[in-house]
């Protein structure tokens, strides 16, 4: 509500309608705003003398300065919180799978590098592969790079995918389980919560 007030007001600002953008303030609840927003300083000098209404350019270029500096400061931020929110799609996707290996291997003498004998959620994307819910990451399972067989061991990697890509710190994900890390090596550690 108080974003689309704004907004009318720079508009009828822009317009140098200053009467509609006091309205617009002032049905929203910003009175106290609207009421200094008219500049009532005489201006020239004898007969030429009256009164003017409204926002100088300079104070109107240093509210638009201001704004860009608050937006600058606030963007980053904001898309880092975004980036860190959609890990949680990934760090999902890996445990669920960790869950369907354990449930497999409880029947069957390995662990499974094939999505669709796990029943795991997720579009197919590839060998191996299937996306995330949200489609931020793509899950690909396979076998422990160190060389284990995969009667003990497996990996499942989450790469990042779309919007997530720009995470450059955290795009790939990976959860390794061998004998000597049976619950699952989380890496990059930092990645994970």
């Amino acid at each position: 509500m108080a974003v689309l007030s704004i907004t009318r007001c720079m508009i009828a600002v822009l317009s140098r309608s200053v009467t509609s953008a006091v309205v617009a303030l002032s049905s929203s609840g910003w009175r106290g705003v609207a009421a200094t927003m008219i500049d009532r300083r005489p201006r020239g000098s004898g007969a030429a003398q009256r009164a003017v209404a409204g926002f100088s350019l300079m104070e109107l270029m240093i509210a638009l300065v201001v704004a860009g500096i608050l937006l600058t400061i606030a963007l980053p931020s904001f898309q880092q919180a975004q980036r860190k929110g959609r890990r949680a799609d990934a760090v999902d996707g890996l445990l669920s799978i960790q869950l369907a290996q354990e449930r497999w291997r409880a029947s069957h003498a390995n662990f499974s590098t094939d999505p669709a004998e796990l029943d795991i959620g997720g579009s197919p994307s590839g060998d191996n592969c299937r996306l995330t819910p949200q489609a931020y990451y793509e899950l690909c399972l396979g076998e422990d790079p160190g060389g284990a067989s995969l009667a003990v061991a497996y990996e499942v990697v989450a790469t990042a995918r779309g919007a997530q890509v720009g995470d450059t710190a955290c795009a790939t994900l990976r959860l390794r389980v061998t004998p000597t890390a049976p619950r699952g090596l989380r890496l990059p550690a930092e990645c994970w919560p």
